[in-house]
């Protein structure tokens, strides 16, 4: 991840994105943030993204930032 390199923060795992948004999806949480938060105390979430108990969640910020700045941009072939 580009973005996250030039501000200095660590990337997050691909798979760990995957999960964690087939779980926005399932669950109909509304946003990144409560996603977040959902997977900082809810147990079967945790689990199911690949963290352990004491894992650290990553910060909602880059993730936000990575999927709104695409939102509506047109590919040009």
């Amino acid at each position: 991840m580009r973005c996250m390199r030039t501000r200095g923060g660590p990337s997050i795992a691909p798979e760990y994105i995957l999960r964690a948004l087939l779980l926005q999806v399932l669950y109909s949480v509304r946003s990144e943030r409560l996603l977040v938060e959902q997977i900082d105390y809810n147990l079967l979430f945790r689990w199911f993204v690949g963290l352990g108990m004491d894992d650290a969640v990553w910060n909602d910020a880059g993730e936000c930032g990575g999927v709104d700045a695409h939102e509506g941009a047109t590919v040009q072939i």
